[in-house]
Parts: structure tokens; C-alpha cells; sequence
């Protein structure tokens, strides 16, 4: 769903901000009828080794692979001036794995009943819990809006394989918040036969919400969010340095 919501055409310049394993950066190869050229960023060496094996049994031949992290990468650098597409699914809490929620089940099943103490323990991990989302929504707004400051990107996709609003639509609230030249594509423009969209939440209007995409183990697949960035302001023009 990543690389349909981005929708890089044949020939174009498209970007993969946190590439590893490939499937995603595969796919928009697929979609690019292997024409054009795919710019494919991690900074994990032994991830990154994977996604260039897999990605070459795919033969996806257009793929430029370079061990870093996105957000090192200049945007100003004239060898990404073509880029026009941005796919960005970072890292998030995995809450949307099917097999980690039914661990996260059978663990509060063998926890009920365990007296006062478990109370605490509860809270406790709660707080730990929402401080991770916390730190986790920071560094995935930090991502999505880096890709944005590459002056020919007109197209943005951001997921995660999470189920939590901190992750997905509070993201995309502060994305919009903090980049003007941005809004949410059109629902029409992202899997509009998809029936579960997003929430209203973090402050979205209903017509925003419905610009989003949500996927529950109910549907069928992991649990997991999509959304869909056009650009809609020609890029601010650069400071002029201090005299």
C-alpha cells in the first residue's frame, strides 16, 4: 500500500528514507517498470546487505543503496534534485504484528488476578509505554518532515506497522502543523477502495481522517496505518546568510 500511495510513474526519481528490507523499495520498482532511479537509505550494514540480496532477486536494477541515516543526508545534495517521490516508513512500536499483539494478549491473561502489586506494575509500564510512543512519534515526524525539505519531492508516503493513533494520526497532525507546503492527498488518490480509513483524532477533521488508511488483523492483514502527502506550496526559498 506504501508504494501505491506514493505512486512513483515509470522514469521517475523517487526516494526510500528507512529502506531495509526492500519489499517497499521492490515495489516501487515494479510500479516504476523498472525505469528511472530509486535512492534506498539505512544505516543498519547488515539490513541494508539484506535489502541489496533481495532486491536483486526481485532484478529491481534501477535501486541506489547507501548505508546511512536519512536524516544525515543533505536534501540540498544536487545528485537527489530529480527525487519528486518520497516513501518514509520508519521505525515504530510494531504494535500492528499480528503475532506481538497475541503476546501482548496472552500476557494480560497470565497476569489477571496477580493482586495490588500488578496494579503498579501496570501503571508503571503504561508510563514506559507512552514515553516510548513519545520518543517513537518525534523521531517519525523528524523523518517525514526531512523528506519534505528535498526541494523537487512533490509526494510523500509515511506508514507504520502500528495500531496507535501517537504513531499515525498524531504524526500526521504535527507533520501538517509543522510544514505548510504540505497537505493529505486526496482520499480518492489513496486506496480509495480500501474501507477502513483513519480516525478523527490529534485534531483532524473527518475529511482528513478519511484521507488516511488503516488496516486491522479484523481485515485480514497486520495491523498498520498509511498516509499520503502532496505538495501544495512551491519549496521556501533558502535564507540568504548573514552579511
Amino acid at each position: 500500500m506504501p508504494a501505491h500511495v506514493v505512486r512513483p510513474p515509470p522514469g521517475a526519481a523517487a526516494l526510500d528514507a528507512c529502506a531495509a528490507p526492500g519489499n517497499k523499495t521492490s515495489h516501487m520498482a515494479s510500479l516504476m517498470a523498472n525505469t528511472g532511479r530509486i535512492y534506498a537509505f539505512d544505516k543498519d550494514r547488515a539490513r541494508l546487505a539484506t535489502l541489496v540480496r533481495l532486491t536483486g532477486r526481485a532484478h529491481s536494477q534501477i535501486i541506489s543503496a547507501k548505508c546511512a541515516s536519512f536524516l544525515d543526508i543533505d536534501p540540498a545534495d544536487p545528485q537527489y534534485a530529480a527525487v519528486e517521490y518520497a516513501l518514509v516508513d520508519p521505525s515504530c512500536s510494531g504494535s500492528g504484528i499480528v503475532n506481538r499483539m497475541d503476546a501482548l494478549v496472552d500476557a494480560y491473561i497470565a497476569g489477571a488476578g496477580r493482586g495490588p502489586a500488578a496494579a503498579t506494575d501496570d501503571a508503571d509500564a503504561a508510563r514506559a509505554q507512552a514515553a516510548r510512543l513519545q520518543k517513537l512519534a518525534e523521531f517519525q515526524t523528524s523523518v517525514v518532515l526531512h523528506a519534505m525539505r528535498f526541494p523537487g519531492v512533490n509526494r510523500v508516503s509515511y506508514s507504520t506497522c502500528s495500531v496507535h493513533v501517537e504513531e499515525n494520526e498524531a504524526v500526521v497532525a504535527r507533520v501538517l502543523a509543522a510544514q505548510p507546503e504540505f497537505a493529505l492527498a486526496p482520499a480518492d488518490q489513496v486506496i480509495p477502495t480500501w474501507p477502513r480509513r483513519g480516525l478523527e483524532a490529534a485534531g483532524l477533521t473527518a475529511a482528513q481522517a478519511a484521507a488516511l488508511v488503516r488496516a486491522l488483523p479484523e481485515d485480514g492483514t497486520n495491523g498498520f496505518f498509511v498516509a499520503g502527502f502532496v505538495r501544495v506550496a512551491p519549496p521556501a526559498a533558502p535564507a540568504a546568510p548573514a552579511p
